[in-house]
């Protein structure tokens, strides 16, 4: 990967190198510690301790809060002259934090829902506070010219050993027993993992710091008086309203509707993490290509598709397709979300200028949580009535007695997978009203990704066909052949004549 160190006048090509892989490094240590503290965990641990469908919404809309801490950062970048200073203390104080709770839980000093959501808003209060930080520093470390193929490729060896990390921690908890017990422990793996990686994110360096404007509700009117950024900011926080609104939920229906396992449900996710892994290249190589909005646009797009297929994986329990039909989910979840959180993180990268640069970066991940948060809200507070509502559309045959085919079946947290649906199709139009600065034909390069994707499907299908029918006609050619030589060769054995074999 070539590396244009135009605008790193001041750090070495020596020491970018080994910087862009310490960052490598970084991502695979933070990335394990956040699937050890992911959905496929915590939702199974709020439940022993008594929480339902509410609190797992609740715990989201948290979560999204906390984000908003990115803006203070901007003021202490400001206050000790660096970046890189923020990332990496509030970083250790985040990673600390989770330590101190996975200990306190072992020691059973915690047993409350409520106890454990208050320490996990301190954990993303502090982490976010380091990723304001740390999204500005790499706006400046990273070239440009590679960002999409770098932050792709870490992006996806991250995934594969976090996945490897996740997996072991599932069949520890089959060996252990599902307990709050080894959930603290496996928390307290995380947090020693989030540690290590600190080490290497202290590794990397820093550009030249030349400062950025200080956080200010005047400040950002001025920086909002730009109507494309409005446009964008509006259009990603609808987006993201929409998406949150169901996903908390996906981890809580498989354990309660479906009736799941732990290590059933790590499978399918993680079926997802490796189709991340598998597509996340071209994404970086679309982005690169086609353009960051382009690749936003149609990532989102398929991804709000398949929020459809949930309410049919019960009919109206579990059925025999319920298992297969989630691994198609999560397959093609995962190949569309990273190309989505991809996107959705470089957009900033492309928006920002200048000093203000931090406020296109913290401001467009601000928007993303204030969706976020709006949207997991909503549906923590529309899973108490959705919980007592049920529409079922139902096809009767009566042959010998009374068979019921169930044609569709909403219950429950159904219809919000079906509002959160309509409400993404509609944030998409949203996109369409800006451009970006550098990409000035948006829709056409949509339009050559959608073009080709179905091109591809049409390509792959009628290969599969194409095989199919091939193996077809070769099996029924060799059985054609092979009865018509069984009154030849009796008759050769007869005549004790030799047997000329030739191949079919």
């Amino acid at each position: 990967m070539k590396i244009n160190l135009e605008p790193l006048e001041s750090i070495k090509e020596e020491d970018l190198r080994k910087g862009l892989l310490n960052l490598k490094i970084d991502g695979i240590f933070s990335q394990s510690m956040g699937v050890l503290i992911s959905g496929t965990f915590i939702v199974p641990l709020l439940l022993l301790l008594g929480a339902d469908s509410f609190y797992v919404g609740l715990l989201s809309t948290i979560i999204s809060l906390a984000s908003l801490s990115q803006l203070l950062s901007l003021n202490i970048m400001n206050l000790i002259n660096g970046r890189k200073k923020v990332s990496v203390i509030f970083s250790f104080l985040a990673r600390t934090s989770l330590l101190i709770l996975s200990i306190c839980l072992l020691i059973k000093l915690i047993n409350n829902a409520i106890y454990l959501m208050m320490f996990l808003a301190l954990f993303y209060f502090l982490t976010n506070t380091s990723s304001g930080a740390f999204n500005y520093w790499m706006l400046e470390l990273v070239p440009q010219n590679i960002r999409g193929r770098y932050f792709a490729s870490r992006t996806r060896i991250a995934l594969l050993l976090g996945s490897i990390i996740g997996l072991i921690a599932v069949f520890y908890l089959d060996t252990i027993g599902n307990t709050i017990s080894t959930y603290s422990q496996i928390m307290f793996i995380a947090a020693v993992l989030g540690l290590i990686g600190i080490y290497f994110l202290a590794r990397i360096p820093e550009p030249k710091f030349n400062g950025s404007e200080p956080f200010s509700l005047r400040a950002i009117s001025e920086f909002l008086k730009s109507e494309n950024l409005k446009k964008h900011f509006q259009a990603i926080s609808f987006l993201y309203l929409a998406i949150n609104l169901s996903t908390p939920f996906f981890v809580y229906y498989m354990l309660t509707m479906l009736n799941l396992s732990i290590s059933w449900v790590f499978i399918i996710t993680i079926t997802g993490q490796i189709f991340t892994i598998l597509i996340l290249p071209k994404w970086g190589w679309l982005i690169d290509k086609y353009g960051v909005k382009a690749v936003l646009r149609f990532s989102a797009y398929i991804l709000i598709l398949t929020l459809l297929l949930w309410p049919f994986t019960t009919l109206p329990n579990r059925h025999i397709f319920s298992i297969p039909l989630l691994f198609i989910i999560y397959m093609i979840m995962g190949a569309t979300m990273g190309g989505l959180n991809l996107s959705s993180n470089l957009i900033a990268y492309y928006l920002a200028r200048d000093k203000k640069a931090s406020y296109g970066l913290s401001l467009n991940n601000i928007f993303i949580s204030i969706g976020s948060i709006v949207g997991s809200f909503l549906g923590a507070l529309l899973s108490i009535p959705t919980s007592y509502m049920e529409l079922s559309m139902t096809f009767n045959l009566y042959l010998s007695e009374k068979v019921t085919i169930f044609i569709i079946d909403l219950k429950g947290l159904d219809f919000i997978f079906v509002i959160s649906a309509l409400l993404g199709f509609s944030s998409l139009s949203l996109f369409r009203r800006y451009k970006i600065d550098d990409e000035k034909d948006d829709d056409r390069n949509y339009m050559e990704i959608v073009i080709g994707f179905k091109r591809f499907i049409r390509n792959s299908r009628d290969q599969i066909l194409f095989v199919i029918s091939r193996g077809i006609r070769h099996l029924n050619y060799r059985n054609g052949k092979l009865k018509s030589l069984v009154p030849f060769n009796a008759e050769r054995r007869k005549t004790k004549q030799p047997i000329r074999c030739r191949h079919l």
